[in-house]
């Protein structure tokens, strides 16, 4: 059964889950590397922070920074898919 991050969507399957969503790399921040539910929006504050800004605003998905390490801040989101499932 295929779910989206942040979406209201229950299911009983007993198999894994999938999620979808947009996998971006932040230059400076505390959670480096998320996913986002929509495609977010690249921003550059004057204080020297840069991130990536999903609108509308729904909640993100950390993923451990050492994980892509081939995407960088310069690069465009990715589309990506996570399962999960129980063991």
């Amino acid at each position: 059964m295929r779910i989206e991050t942040g979406r209201k969507k229950e299911t009983t399957a007993k198999g894994p889950v999938s999620f979808t969503g947009w996998l971006a790399r932040d230059k400076n921040t505390a959670a480096p590397l998320s996913i986002y539910e929509y495609k977010p929006l690249r921003c550059e504050m004057n204080d020297g922070r840069k991130f990536w800004k999903e609108q509308p605003f729904t909640k993100s998905i950390r993923i451990p920074e050492f994980f892509f390490p081939e995407i960088t801040w310069k690069d465009e989101p990715v589309k990506v898919s996570i399962s999960i499932e129980k063991i």
